[in-house]
């Protein structure tokens, strides 16, 4: 068992890494950094998966980071799966216990769905694994007698549940193994009162583990944003998806193109029904294959990765068909049943092992519009003109885990089942990208935005100051009309009169070689600005000379951004004649000469910390000038002292 396991970790390993964050695990992964930032699940963050898988995503993302790195704490919970039935089949099995075990352990971590979902952030195979090891639990009470076994069943089955709610017949099944357990000797047991007061007694042992666990998380998350969030939005969700037209024909699809992977365990599995001896583990892995079909085909939505549910008994009973296949052959003469045997079983193991082969040859990818590469300017861009701690809205998560930004925790989820409920709207969504002063909106290619809320994009447009579009899917809405958030460092210096600078923020130092930097300045002004200036942010040592320059026009693009289409917010072009600006964007996305009086501007750039400098104090100063001339606007209300041309912004000094 100890190989079957190591070889699992190490097949799944370099797929971990390999495989293509999808959709939901971009939701899940984001749910996990909001909560490791001190968001509270279902209160402040809108959180669709259950308490346990929070708790495993937010540990995910402090350990690992917001990337695919995370998937290696649910990775513990495919071999957890693979080690629950390896004990399963080996209590159960009446031929050859130990390759029994050894085949069905085998067979699950290596069969279809099962493989590649064990490597992913989706939790159908944590929760299936948690509900295997609950069977587990009640197999050994059957042995041992001792109730804190049946307590400790009915734990595993509500952490199954906090991990999804996925194997939501378990108790079913519990309930008809109790009641076979007990009159296992005697039928006639089923007539007597003390028959069902025994298991009444037994089942509320069961269930008192189960209500062990809903207290714990009632006491860490708020018990009713929680049923809202995990069982009424999942109620409504699937009024929708019932009453959308195509639903079963999509269930069916589902059904015939996802089962056939499992036609050669489900052979196995019907020879082990014949061959076992014993009928006992027969009928309960055919008690679970019939309650797990009811539960799919009820599902909606019903998506491929959900079949995952009917491949521990298809797993467990092809183990133990093998292995009661080369118990009867092992009583007839040799060698030629030695090879019959092996021929028997290698066609079983290799019929099987088709489909994990193939998934690992051709690992599931997203479309191309969620290639990295695709959308690699965007990222850039982003990740030049915002602040790490800046926020953005996104129609796809995975975009904003890319670019290192986080979103608001309210539109965590952003996907199509919470938009078509009803359960985001075009307000909430601009009321938080405004509340949060979110430095933009990106539409990320999905279509999400666009089929569920068309006026989002008009909304947009009057928030922000900008429409960029790319050489992609993508379209962002960036830099805020008017930001409301104070800056970390109030500076409050007016330059000629035209233009305030209110405040900065700053990477803290100290800064190292070839650091990236961020300054982001909140520009006011005046009034309306006669002409196009450029902002100057210049390091100077003591003696007041350059030692590095910055200088940039406001809200500048360049070339490697790959922008196709600029398009201003109507309010800058109010009585100006756009002849003035035949050259735009030459002087910035948005010239000086447009900005509206009044409002503020948050411009956010990265500049990279000298990589050799003298060791000294130095100050780090900005300001603006017009290049035609090169002159400087005046600091009109400078501190004493302090130069004429120039507001200092950041003190810094270079220590051996």
């Amino acid at each position: 068992m100890a190989l079957v396991c190591l070889v699992s970790l190490v097949v799944r390993l370099p797929l971990v890494r390999e495989q293509k964050l999808d959709f939901d695990e971009g939701v899940n992964l984001m749910v996990g950094a909001l909560a490791g930032q001190g968001h509270t699940p279902y209160t402040q963050t809108f959180v669709g998966i259950p308490p346990l898988a929070t708790l495993m995503m937010e540990l995910g993302t402090t350990l690992f980071g917001s990337g695919a790195a995370a998937r290696y704490v649910m990775l513990a919970y495919g071999l957890l799966g693979v080690g629950a039935l390896f004990w399963l089949v080996r209590r159960q099995s009446p031929h050859n216990p130990t390759l029994a075990a050894l085949l069905a352990g085998g067979f699950l971590s290596f069969g279809a769905h099962y493989l590649v979902e064990s490597t992913t952030l989706w939790v159908e195979v944590p929760a299936l694994a948690v509900a295997l090891l609950s069977v587990l639990l009640l197999e050994i009470f059957f042995s041992r007698r001792s109730k804190r076994w049946l307590l400790l069943s009915g734990m595993g089955f509500a952490l199954s549940l906090a991990l999804k709610l996925y194997v939501i017949f378990l108790p079913v099944l519990v309930g008809i193994r109790l009641l076979g357990w007990i009159v296992a000797a005697d039928r006639t047991r089923l007539a007597q009162p003390s028959t069902w007061w025994k298991l009444t007694q037994l089942a509320a042992v069961w269930v008192s583990g189960v209500v062990v666990v809903v207290g714990l998380f009632a006491l860490i998350y708020n018990p009713a944003a929680m049923f809202e969030q995990l069982v009424m939005f999942r109620l409504a969700m699937r009024q929708v998806t019932e009453s959308r037209e195509g639903g079963l024909e999509d269930v069916v699809r589902v059904l015939r193109e996802g089962l056939i992977p499992y036609l050669p365990l489900a052979a196995g599995a019907v020879s082990g029904v014949v061959l076992m001896k014993r009928r006992g583990p027969a009928v309960t892995w055919a008690l679970w294959l019939v309650l797990a079909g009811m539960t799919l085909a009820s599902s909606a939505p019903l998506r491929p990765r959900y079949l995952v549910m009917l491949l521990p008994p298809l797993a467990a009973l092809s183990g133990m068909a093998v292995a009661a296949v080369t118990d009867r052959l092992s009583w007839q003469p040799k060698p030629a049943t030695t090879w019959l045997k092996l021929g028997l079983s290698g066609m079983l193991v290799g019929s099987v092992l088709l489909e994990p082969v193939r998934s690992v040859v051709w690992l599931p990818t997203t479309d191309a519009a969620q290639d990295t590469g695709d959308h690699a300017s965007e990222i850039a861009f982003l990740q030049r003109t915002t602040a790490p701690d800046d926020c953005l809205v996104v129609e796809d998560l995975r975009f904003a885990l890319e670019a290192g930004r986080r979103v608001p925790p309210n539109l965590s989820e952003t996907s199509r089942a919470r938009l078509s409920v009803g359960w985001l709207t075009v307000p909430q969504i601009i009321e938080a990208a405004d509340r949060q002063d979110c430095a933009a909106l990106v539409y990320g290619g999905n279509d999400h935005f666009d089929d569920y809320l068309p006026q989002l994009r008009q909304a947009a447009r009057q928030l922000y100051s900008l429409q960029l579009e790319f050489n992609s899917p993508e379209t962002a809405y960036a830099v805020k009309m008017d930001t409301h958030r104070p800056p970390a460092q109030a500076i409050n210096r007016s330059l000629g009169g035209q233009v305030t600078l209110n405040g900065v923020d700053v990477t803290p130092a100290p800064w190292h070689a070839g650091q990236q930097v961020v300054v982001s300045s909140y520009w006011q002004a005046q009034r309306r600005i006669p002409s196009d200036y450029k902002v100057f942010v210049h390091l100077l040592d003591q003696q007041n000379r350059t030692v590095a320059t910055f200088d940039h026009d406001p809200f500048e693009a360049g070339p490697d951004d790959h922008l196709t289409s600029m398009l201003l917010n109507p309010r800058y072009l109010e009585g100006v004649n756009p002849a003035d600006f035949s050259n735009y964007p030459a002087a910035g996305l948005i010239p000086t000469r447009l900005w509206v009086p009044g409002n503020v501007l948050k411009e956010t750039i990265t500049i990279t910390w000298p990589a050799a400098i003298p060791i000294g104090d130095y100050v780090l100063v900005t300001g603006m000038y017009d290049e035609a001339t090169m002159a400087r606007l005046e600091v009109t209300d400078q501190l004493p002292g302090g130069d004429m041309d120039a507001i200092p912004i950041a003190a810094v000094q270079v220590r051996p």
